[in-house]
Order: C-alpha cells, then structure tokens, then sequence
C-alpha cells in the first residue's frame, strides 16, 4: 500500500522537503486564499473604479479637477 503524500519523483517540477512531499504542489494549495481574496477585491474596486472614471470623464468640470486631485494629494502623502 503507497503512502498518501506519494509522488513520482520524476513529475515533481520543485524541491521536496525533508519529509518528501512536493513544495511546488502545496505552494499553490496554499495560494488558494490569496488568490480567492485578490479575485474579491477586483470584482469590487474595478466596477467602482469604472463608474468614478465614466462620471469624471462624462461630467467633467469640477467634479474631473477634484477627482485628479486625490491621486495627487494620495502620493504626496506617502512619499
């Protein structure tokens, strides 16, 4: 009976550790959450992102010079 962390050595395509079990494989089993979190964050600041882009675009005026402003105002703070 094989054990149930069995591997081919030759399909593994990263290092193994000291227990023998694939990095490659348990690294991106462990990627899983970040990945579902980054998918989350995206569906909802690229509509958001979309609708301020469209409005300041369509209206234009004071509402577009107040919108380039918090860029502007968002990288000065930081550096």
């Amino acid at each position: 009976m094989l054990p149930t962390a069995y591997y081919r050595r030759e399909l593994a395509l990263a290092r193994h550790d000291s227990y023998g079990r694939d990095v490659l494989s348990r690294l991106i089993y462990g990627t899983r959450p970040t990945l579902g979190l980054v998918l989350l964050v995206t569906a909802i600041t690229l509509p958001l992102g979309l609708l301020i882009g469209v409005l300041s675009g369509y209206y234009g005026g004071w509402l577009e010079r107040v919108l380039m402003r918090l860029p502007t105002w968002s990288c000065r703070c930081h550096g």
